[in-house]
Protein backbone atom coordinates (compact mmCIF):
# COMPACT_ATOMS: atom_id res chain seq x y z
CA UNK A 1 0.00 0.00 0.00
CA UNK A 2 1.33 3.49 -0.61
CA UNK A 3 1.88 6.18 1.38
CA UNK A 4 -0.85 8.27 0.27
CA UNK A 5 -3.41 5.35 0.46
CA UNK A 6 -2.28 4.26 3.67
CA UNK A 7 -2.52 8.20 5.69
CA UNK A 8 -6.15 8.20 3.96
CA UNK A 9 -7.52 4.63 5.55
CA UNK A 10 -5.70 5.99 8.68
CA UNK A 11 -7.56 9.61 8.57
CA UNK A 12 -10.25 7.71 7.45
CA UNK A 13 -11.31 4.69 10.06
CA UNK A 14 -8.09 4.68 12.35
CA UNK A 15 -7.31 7.62 14.15
CA UNK A 16 -10.64 7.69 16.14
CA UNK A 17 -11.73 11.05 15.22
CA UNK A 18 -14.84 11.64 12.57
CA UNK A 19 -13.24 13.73 9.82
CA UNK A 20 -15.47 14.81 6.74
CA UNK A 21 -14.21 14.20 3.15
CA UNK A 22 -13.81 17.42 2.19
CA UNK A 23 -11.84 17.99 5.41
CA UNK A 24 -9.17 15.26 4.90
CA UNK A 25 -8.87 16.51 1.12
CA UNK A 26 -7.98 19.47 2.24
CA UNK A 27 -5.63 18.50 4.61
CA UNK A 28 -3.90 16.28 2.03
CA UNK A 29 -3.87 19.27 -1.03
CA UNK A 30 -6.15 17.15 -3.21
CA UNK A 31 -9.39 17.90 -4.66
CA UNK A 32 -12.63 15.82 -3.48
CA UNK A 33 -12.78 14.43 -6.63
CA UNK A 34 -9.17 13.22 -6.29
CA UNK A 35 -9.80 12.34 -2.81
CA UNK A 36 -12.56 9.76 -3.78
CA UNK A 37 -10.50 8.56 -6.31
CA UNK A 38 -7.22 7.96 -4.36
CA UNK A 39 -10.12 6.22 -1.56
CA UNK A 40 -11.18 4.03 -4.13
CA UNK A 41 -7.58 3.05 -4.85
CA UNK A 42 -6.61 2.68 -1.10
CA UNK A 43 -9.76 0.69 0.07
CA UNK A 44 -9.01 -1.69 -2.95
CA UNK A 45 -5.44 -2.31 -1.73
CA UNK A 46 -6.75 -3.00 1.87
CA UNK A 47 -9.00 -5.49 0.49
CA UNK A 48 -5.74 -7.09 -1.60
CA UNK A 49 -4.02 -7.20 0.85
CA UNK A 50 -5.93 -8.84 3.74
CA UNK A 51 -6.11 -11.88 4.90
CA UNK A 52 -5.73 -14.00 1.69
CA UNK A 53 -8.05 -11.04 -0.27
CA UNK A 54 -10.90 -12.34 1.89
CA UNK A 55 -12.51 -8.66 1.71
CA UNK A 56 -12.65 -9.03 -2.49
CA UNK A 57 -15.70 -9.26 -4.07
CA UNK A 58 -15.90 -9.61 -7.72
CA UNK A 59 -19.01 -8.54 -10.03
Amino acid sequence: MEDTQASIINMCYLDGSHKTRQYIADTMGYSRSSYNRFKNRALLAFAESYNNQELLVYK
